[in-house]
C-alpha cells in the first residue's frame, strides 16, 4: 500500500487500515476470501472466511452421494476465458488444482489467525 494512500486512510480517523497481503489471489481482490456480513447483535456483522478445506469435503461428499457428473457451478456457460464448468469428480481429481487450493487454504488460516490476534479480545 502506497504511503499516499496509508495517510489517506489514516486521516479518515474511523480506524487505523488494516493491511492484508493479497499477492497469492487470483484477481488481487479482497472479497476472494473475505467479507461481512450483517448479524444481529451487538457488533451487527460477521466476518466470513472462505474455505477450500471446506469446498472440498462438500465436493466429496457430493461425489459419494453420485453427483461426481454434475457441473461445477451449474448453469453457467464459459465467460470466454477459456473457463469451462467442470464435473465434481474432475474437479476433486485435479492435483494442480487442490495443490493450489490448499496454498490458498495457509493464506487464509495466516490471515485468520493474524485477524484473531488483532481484533479478539484475550
Amino acid at each position: 500500500m502506497s504511503q499516499l494512500v496509508k495517510d489517506f486512510l489514516h486521516s479518515q480517523i474511523v480506524q487505523s487500515p488494516i493491511e492484508l497481503y493479497t499477492d497469492w489471489l487470483n484477481v488481487g481482490h479482497v472479497d476472494e476470501f473475505l467479507t461481512f456480513v450483517p448479524a444481529p447483535d451487538r457488533k451487527g456483522f460477521r466476518m466470513l472466511l472462505a474455505s477450500p478445506n471446506a469446498c472440498y469435503k462438500l465436493l466429496e461428499k457430493k461425489e459419494k452421494e453420485g453427483y461426481g457428473k454434475a457441473k461445477m457451478p451449474d448453469g453457467i456457460e464459459s465467460t470466454g476465458s477459456g473457463w469451462q464448468p467442470r464435473p465434481i469428480s474432475e474437479i476433486i481429481a485435479d492435483k494442480f488444482l487442490r495443490e493450489w487450493n490448499g496454498h490458498c487454504q495457509e493464506c487464509i488460516d495466516w490471515k485468520e489467525k493474524g485477524f484473531r490476534r488483532t481484533f479478539v479480545p484475550q
